[in-house]
């Protein structure tokens, strides 16, 4: 049996060879063949992208389409450049029926390109709209570390994001940034490892005084709010909303609301009235604000009314819930406070050094993987809900450009 197996070993042995140098026998007859198909196909897959963009009658074709304005100028030099007969390019802004159509350019580079991701998970911006990136960067940026910091936990998040920077990729400058500005607010915090007195405050230590925490996320959110009403308004009147620009929610006659009532409010506080100009403006803007939803409305007189009321009242109190959700931001800051104490408190009731070192060291991985976690996830849904829900339709078109392989190009 086992002289048989090998027999037959050697007979399959001898078989593969000889189908191995036919194979290689084949490949090389049709290699050159079937590399000039493959060429062919690719060149040709631009064109059937293109379809009807592209006529051709003769020797005169017309090819159309979609180029970013920063480009133009180099594509005009590169066709000079390559094509042998005369040619005439022709380029115009889009018309108002056209914008729709029109895909958006997103140009971003490296650092960009993980805020970039997070943002696309919202949406495209229209042609025209403000493309939000680098302000989510920012933004996001600054309440990480407002509500995250601590030199230590800022420095670690850094250090780790560096040594696994292969495996996040492209998000390794999203977590550096991360880091780096827990540490930044950690400096003005004066917090190292939860342990407050170790290094004296830039500014405050945010358990010191909550008030005064609270009021500066508060005035972090008005402004934040009042910035994005404005893209808002600029957005609606790039695409010719001038309507919607003026009166719709986060219009020009909201912002002007919400301006008016945070002065009058600001009056109460200080000098315990409102204020005759606040009230005038507030009830004016809240009357303009009622007739435009009742124009917009449809149906019966009382089904409009009871729609434009409930709308307005949206829109007021709006502006109100989305302001007062800012306190988180000053809310997590204290807490991580909060929890850094908890942990000391733990370890000082252990009485061995070793127990107590240990309680210090895991507590503040604790902190920085759960609190970590969760203030990002605030941060995201701030810029989400808070932010982009109010001025990014997010429903606009990639520009993805017409590409011939590169290793076809001569």
């Amino acid at each position: 049996m086992r002289r048989r197996l090998q027999q037959r070993r050697s007979t399959l042995a001898r078989e593969r060879s000889q189908r191995l140098e036919q194979m290689q026998q084949c490949a090389d007859e049709l290699r050159a063949p079937l590399e000039q198909a493959r060429s062919t196909l690719a060149l040709a897959a631009p064109f059937v992208q293109v379809e009807t963009a592209a006529r051709s009658s003769g020797y005169l074709s017309i090819l159309s389409g979609w180029i970013p304005a920063r480009d133009l100028k180099r594509a005009t030099a590169a066709l000079r450049r390559n094509l042998e007969h005369p040619f005439r390019i022709e380029a115009r802004d889009p018309t108002a029926e056209e914008r729709p159509l029109v895909p958006s350019y997103l140009p971003t580079g490296a650092l960009m390109a993980p805020f970039a991701t997070l943002v696309r998970q919202y949406g495209i911006p229209r042609y025209g709209e403000v493309d939000p990136t680098v302000l989510f960067a920012i933004t996001f940026l600054v309440m990480f570390g407002m509500m995250f910091g601590d030199i230590g936990h800022g420095l670690t998040i850094t250090l780790v994001a560096w040594l696994a920077r292969h495996r996040l990729g492209s998000f390794t400058p999203f977590v550096i940034g991360a880091g780096l500005s827990a540490t930044l607010f950690g400096l003005l915090y004066g917090s190292l490892f939860g342990y407050e007195h170790v290094i004296d405050a830039i500014w405050i230590p945010p358990l010191s005084d909550p008030l005064y925490m609270l009021s500066v996320a508060l005035a972090w959110g008005i402004g934040f709010l009042l910035l994005i009403s404005a893209i808002c308004i600029y957005n609606r009147f790039v695409q010719g909303a001038i309507g919607e620009a003026l009166f719709d929610t986060n219009g020009l006659v909201s912002t002007l609301l919400y301006l008016s009532l945070l002065y009058g409010l600001f009056r109460l506080y200080r000098e315990g009235t409102f204020g005759i100009a606040a009230a005038s403006i507030s009830g004016g803007s809240l009357l303009v604000l009622f007739r435009y939803r009742m124009k917009q409305a449809a149906g019966p007189l009382t089904e409009r009314l009871l729609i434009a009321l409930i709308e307005t009242f949206e829109a007021l109190t709006g502006y109100i819930a989305n302001t007062l959700s800012f306190l988180r931001v000053a809310a997590f800051s204290l807490n991580h406070v909060a929890l850094a104490i908890a942990v000391f408190t733990l370890a000082g009731m252990i009485e061995s050094i070793h127990g107590h070192i240990l309680m210090v060291v895991f507590g503040n991985l604790f902190i920085l993987v759960l609190e970590g976690a969760i203030v990002t996830i605030q941060a995201l849904r701030l810029e989400y809900y808070e932010g982009f829900s109010r001025f990014y339709s997010g429903d606009g078109t990639r520009f993805d450009p017409l590409l011939l392989p590169a290793e076809n190009m001569p």
